[in-house]
């Protein structure tokens, strides 16, 4: 059975990969302090951040589909795209972040490391792999 591939959702994804930029763009952390005398920068940041990766989850969720019947290899399979990925990533970052960690504002403690499996990843860009497993995990269950 071929998947029937959705026009609507890659534009969707499109614009959310845009407000992302946007969003990025105009936070208060950036040190490129774009749009910094936007008279309207709090409240497109504040829209901007309230939906966004909620539109990424929801979209990956339609785009899911399959039966609830073979949970495990479901899991199985939401592992292998989505922990994999972020456990390689935040295990190849943690050399940098350890050497690093004193020129830095926090510092890492190797001994947390451990905490990877919680979501504490090194390389805390990574937080949405974690959170989407999770969350695909309970929805399906």
């Amino acid at each position: 059975m071929a998947k029937r591939h959705y026009h609507r959702v890659d534009l969707l994804k499109g614009i959310a990969i845009l407000l992302v930029v946007a969003g990025h763009a105009l936070d208060y952390n950036t040190a490129s302090h774009v749009g910094e005398h936007f008279l309207w920068r709090d409240y497109l940041f504040w829209l901007i951040y309230s939906f966004h990766m909620q539109l990424f989850f929801a979209l990956s969720g339609f785009l899911d589909g399959g039966s609830s019947a073979d949970r495990l290899s479901f899991i199985r399979r939401k592992a292998v795209r989505l922990l994999v990925p972020y456990s390689f990533v935040g295990l190849l970052y943690m050399p940098f972040k350890m050497g690093l960690s004193a020129l830095a504002r926090q510092t890492f403690d190797p001994s947390v490391l451990w905490q990877i499996f919680l979501g504490n990843n090194p390389d805390a860009g990574l937080w949405f792999l974690y959170v989407l497993f999770l969350i695909s995990v309970i929805v399906r269950l």
